[in-house]
Parts: structure tokens; sequence; C-alpha cells
């Protein structure tokens, strides 16, 4: 995207957080990258840009059905900046211990050394409602993905599982 002004008094701009501030502009004049939701400020004519305020935790959550072959499976992909990720909850809807293939799952992220947030056994699946939770911090960066593994294999029936995940940007997940 290339940043445009907003407003009549041209001291608006917004853009990608990849994009370049606008320079030889008013003093005060606001930038919004709105992939991040950071909000920038400049005190002098753009050659200089501070954060004036940057989003506080934001969430996400998605769901993954468990009746699929043992294999890596994306739950979130992330944009053009990095992540802390804060937390990471997942809930079984049920007690999955009798399964004959299914093993187990686990979370992780496909950095370049993955960030390993949850490896579960099936045998702590003995509930529907049990939930698991990874407490970061942790930082994920920009471009890679959080994926689940399903271990062993497909579980005999449609079986989804609740993945909810509170971060601060850095950036912004699909």
């Amino acid at each position: 995207m290339t940043v445009q002004a907003i407003g009549a008094a041209n001291n608006r701009f917004i853009g990608l957080s990849t994009d370049t501030k606008p320079t030889d502009v008013k003093a005060g004049a606001t930038f919004l990258e709105y992939d991040t939701g950071i909000l920038s400020v400049t005190p002098d004519n753009g050659t200089t840009w501070i954060v004036k305020s940057a989003p506080g935790m934001l969430t996400s959550k998605t769901t993954i059905n468990l009746k699929q072959a043992a294999a890596n499976y994306d739950l979130f992909e992330l944009g053009s900046a990095a992540i802390e990720v804060i937390s990471l909850v997942a809930i079984g809807t049920a007690n999955l211990a009798a399964e004959a293939t299914f093993t187990g799952f686990s979370i992780q992220s496909t950095d370049d050394t993955p960030v390993a947030m949850l490896d579960v056994a099936k045998a702590a699946m003995t509930a529907a409602g049990v939930h698991f939770q990874y407490a970061g911090p942790a930082v994920v960066a920009a471009g890679k993905k959080i994926q689940l593994t399903i271990k062993g294999g497909a579980t005999a029936a449609n079986q989804n599982m609740l993945v909810f995940i509170a971060y601060r940007a850095g950036g912004v997940m699909t």
C-alpha cells in the first residue's frame, strides 16, 4: 500500500508499517500503521517519528478439527511484523483418551528456532472442555506461522479444538 493522506488539513496519514513515513509535513502530523495499530507522531517536519500509542493486547481465535492425518496444520499466520505471544489456550471438546490412532498434539511456531507452546498427550485429554495453556512471553518472527501438529493419526470422529491466542503487536495475524 502507498501512504495516503486523510482529511483536509493534510496532517494525518495511514499506511503499512513497512511504508516510508512522509517527510516535509507539519509538526504534530500523525501516521497510523493499519497493519500493527501503532500511531506515530512527528515533533518536527517528518524527519523523526515517535510512537504516540501502541495497541494493547490483541486476541484471535480459530478452530481445528483433529480428524486429520498426523501432520502440521496452520492455526495463525503472521503478517509483516513480529508478535509477542502473551498466552495461548487450546480447549478440547471431547474425551480423547480412548482414541486408537490419535496420540496427542503440539503447538509451535515455524521460527528458525521454533517457540514450543504446548505438547499434550492424549492421556491428558480425559474430559470435554479441558484447557491447556501456554503462558509467554515469546516472540514469533514476522511472516511465520503458529501451527498445530497432530500426533499419531486422526481422531475417529470429528473433534474440534478451539485455540485462543493473546498477543501484542508488532503485527496482525490471519
